[in-house]
């Protein structure tokens, strides 16, 4: 009796096991190319258009294996190998939106996903690929759902992994920010003032100009103090803006990749 449970013990705990395990192990030997802080960047015939900082953190295969097939941002999250192949992640801009995405091939260079959208671009599917090294860098294309297709890149500026040991070990506190009503003329130069706390010493903020539902600008501070203490950042206004209804919004990514709820104000044109 005493070998008769211990094998049915054994059994239980070991089937569950080798029914999943192929799998991830598979996912596990494929590196980790894409975990980090990535300004992003629309490449066009008339230079690079800044797009905002983009972060991607892996996250286990379970979890993403749960996500193909299901809607995200308006369709179906598809394109990732069947056979175990692949490493699942996911990223947000620090401006708005999030993404979902696995690696296709073995040296994990290779990311097809999915994006929510946002102020520049509306819901749609990428692929991107590194394609340079030391920094890293990506390029690749986006295919909003509507039919438009762009080009656009970005470069690791830096690498993001969790430490191991203790939870309590691990930052998950988001930065807080607070955006400062300003004014300014057409064509003048608006001065863009704004404060940010957060546990570490330094965090990166993006901020945006938001006109109606475009972004007409994109800024950021890499290493902004996270004390509380005022910061500023001037952007020149377009001659073309004064009447027009604007806001500038700002948002930040502390050193674990935490991100801050968005912080809007309004910009006065005259």
């Amino acid at each position: 009796m005493a070998l008769l449970v211990g094998s049915v013990v054994i059994t239980v705990v070991i089937m569950p096991a080798t029914l999943g395990a192929a799998a991830p192990s598979a996912s596990l030997s494929i590196p980790d190319e894409w975990s980090g802080e990535w300004p992003a960047q629309l490449m066009e015939k008339e230079g690079n258009v800044p797009l905002g900082t983009l972060v991607w953190r892996a996250i286990r295969y379970e979890e993403g294996m749960a996500l193909v097939g299901k809607n995200f941002g308006g369709r179906a999250f598809t394109g990732c190998p069947t056979d175990g192949n692949t490493r699942f992640f996911r990223g947000r801009y620090v401006q708005g939106g999030k993404l979902i995405a696995c690696t296709r091939g073995a040296d994990g260079t290779e990311l097809v996903g999915r994006f929510d959208g946002n102020e520049s671009f509306r819901s749609g599917g990428f692929t991107i690929s590194i394609t340079g090294r030391t920094p890293s860098f990506f390029i690749g294309d986006y295919v909003e759902d509507a039919g438009v297709t762009v080009d656009w890149c970005g470069v690791r500026t830096r690498i993001i992994t969790l430490p191991d040991g203790p939870e309590g070990t691990v930052d998950f506190t988001a930065p807080t920010v607070v955006m400062r009503a300003a004014k300014a003329r057409a064509g003048g130069l608006a001065t863009l003032r704004f404060s940010v706390r957060d546990a570490s010493l330094a965090v990166r903020v993006d901020l945006s100009v938001i006109a109606g539902g475009k972004a007409l600008a994109n800024l950021s501070l890499p290493a902004a103090k996270a004390d509380g203490s005022l910061h500023t950042r001037t952007w020149r206004v377009p001659a073309n803006a004064r009447g027009k209804k604007l806001r500038v919004c700002a948002a930040a990514l502390d050193r674990a990749g935490n991100v801050s709820a968005r912080s809007c104000a309004r910009l006065t044109v005259t």
